[in-house]
């Protein structure tokens, strides 16, 4: 039947497998971040997709780029 020697063996190979699986999540716990660590270093710069922000001219009233415009060649243009 039952003795105390197969219960103490069966409770070690429990231990074990606990013990086990315990290593293994770890082990998967730091290969992941690892894996998020060398994808922040290798991830790509963002493009620039071509969109820029337009203001409106207050003197002639078309739309030009906010950043970098250049004068519409009036006297009174503001980007000149």
């Amino acid at each position: 039947m039952f003795s105390f020697s197969k219960l103490l063996v069966l409770a070690g190979i429990i231990l074990a497998v606990i013990a086990f699986f315990k290593v293994v999540g770890n082990l998967d716990k730091i290969r992941k971040t690892a894996e998020k660590a060398r994808d922040r270093v290798t991830r790509e710069p963002e493009t620039d997709d071509g969109v820029e922000d337009l203001v409106k001219c207050r003197v002639c009233d078309t739309f030009v780029a906010a950043r970098g415009a250049k004068s519409c060649g009036r006297a009174d243009c503001p980007y000149g």
